[in-house]
């Protein structure tokens, strides 16, 4: 069973079976969380070093500027919503609205996070957290040990994966690193190619087992493909390396669906007549 027929097909028949008498307490676990994960967009998380693109980063996936970097904001998700919608919380843990999604507004706020909600068609398959941290050593380590439980992937960014980093990514799970991204990002300021191609080669050899996908990327580049009347230059973001991105981010997203749609199906034909609750 392929395709979006597949995912409704397997969530409408989980339905009923997920009311049944019969079913042991373990598969019920199982098959709820095979709902919500056919359900609900999967959580990606853009996270590295300060200043290294993963702003605009945010903007190519979401397809649009929507995050200017000469404004700083604290970490932010962004999801689906009908409405454009702005929350920020504060340090005391209250939290208050802004109007629409104004990125400078929301810049003078003393917030600590913010959830946007918009009504885009990638937020409908993706939701997106930029995770902003502050200055010191140890803040990315704490970041991304808040970051994990709330990620499906994550998309590391730097510019050179510095011993500094080797250290903090150590720290992952096996399972975050097999659905992580390391991206080399700003590659237009790299001035040799070679030294690139280099960098590229040390960084698969070394690091092949610690990230599903190694790409380099100039994200501004690409985020400045899609012209005003909405079309994409795609010669310009395969140049870029954003085609490269978004094609391994679609194609991993639908495997992590099929795999859920097949699971799915494991426990109908397993549990085919369980009785519905009264």
């Amino acid at each position: 069973m392929n395709g979006a027929g597949g995912q409704k097909s397997a969530q409408v028949d989980l339905d009923p079976l997920l009311r049944g008498k019969e079913l042991p307490d373990e598969v019920r676990k199982r098959a709820e969380a095979l709902v919500k994960r056919l359900t609900t967009p999967v959580r990606v998380t853009v996270i590295g070093p300060r200043s290294t693109g993963k702003s605009t980063v945010v903007n190519l996936l979401l397809g649009g500027k929507l995050l200017d970097p000469s404004y700083s904001l604290p970490t932010t998700q962004f999801s689906y919503g009908g409405d454009v919608s702005s929350h920020y919380t504060l340090a005391d843990g209250s939290i208050s609205e802004v109007v629409g999604f104004n990125v400078a507004k929301l810049a003078t706020k003393p917030a600590v996070f913010v959830d946007v909600k918009l009504p885009l068609a990638a937020l409908k398959k993706i939701s997106v957290l930029e995770v902003v941290q502050g200055e010191g050593p140890d803040t990315l380590a704490r970041a991304l040990s808040w970051a994990s439980p709330r990620s499906d992937i994550i998309i590391w960014c730097s510019e050179r994966f510095t011993s500094a980093e080797q250290k903090v990514w150590s720290t992952a799970t096996d399972l975050m690193k097999d659905h992580a991204y390391l991206l080399l990002t700003k590659i237009d300021k790299h001035p040799d190619s070679r030294i690139l191609k280099s960098a590229l080669n040390a960084l698969h050899k070394n690091f092949s087992d610690d990230f599903k996908h190694i790409l380099p990327i100039s994200a501004m580049n690409a985020v400045n493909t899609r012209k005003r009347d909405g079309s994409i230059d795609k010669q310009g973001l395969a140049k870029s390396g954003g085609q490269a991105l978004i094609k391994a981010l679609m194609r991993d997203l639908e495997t992590s669906r099929q795999a859920a749609i097949d699971q799915a199906e494991m426990i109908l034909s397993d549990y085919p007549g369980s009785e519905p609750a009264a």
